[in-house]
């Protein structure tokens, strides 16, 4: 799970877990997921991103300004993926609450964005840096 950076009235969501080193490194059909796995990534990828964002919500919303983003995933926010249906679940969570949450925060001042990557290199990607495939930080400084 990479971290929140919180600078300059900016937050940044970027919690993810895919099950890889965990019960099923493949895709999996979901009958044969372990319950335990499934638990941990609703955990990771839904109550951390819901828990962060209201953390930092209140000093954003009384300063009235502030962005929050959350880094979502084209592989399950724009096309879900069968045999991976509980982490495209959680994406396409993460993109409709920072939909949402925008909606509510932007009288405010405060703005929700989400971000929504096919590919990003990082630590739970193994795959190589490209133009088409950029880091997760590149994502971000892009968007901002």
């Amino acid at each position: 799970m990479d971290h929140i950076e919180a600078i300059r009235g900016v937050k940044i969501t970027n919690d993810s877990y895919q099950q890889r080193g965990h019960s099923f490194e493949m895709p999996t059909d979901f009958i044969d997921m372990d319950e335990h796995s499934i638990e941990r990534m609703m955990l990771v990828n839904i109550r951390s991103t819901n828990r962060m964002t209201k953390m930092v919500l209140p000093h954003m919303v009384s300063s009235k300004k502030g962005i929050i983003m959350c880094l979502s995933s084209g592989g399950g926010a724009v096309m879900p993926a069968p045999m991976l249906s509980p982490y495209t679940g959680t994406k396409t969570y993460n993109d409709a609450f920072a939909v949402s949450l925008n909606g509510e925060l932007r009288p405010h001042g405060v703005h929700e964005h989400s971000l929504t990557p096919f590919f990003a290199e990082g630590s739970m990607a193994k795959m190589p840096r490209s133009c088409t495939v950029p880091k997760a930080e590149r994502i971000v400084k892009n968007a901002l």
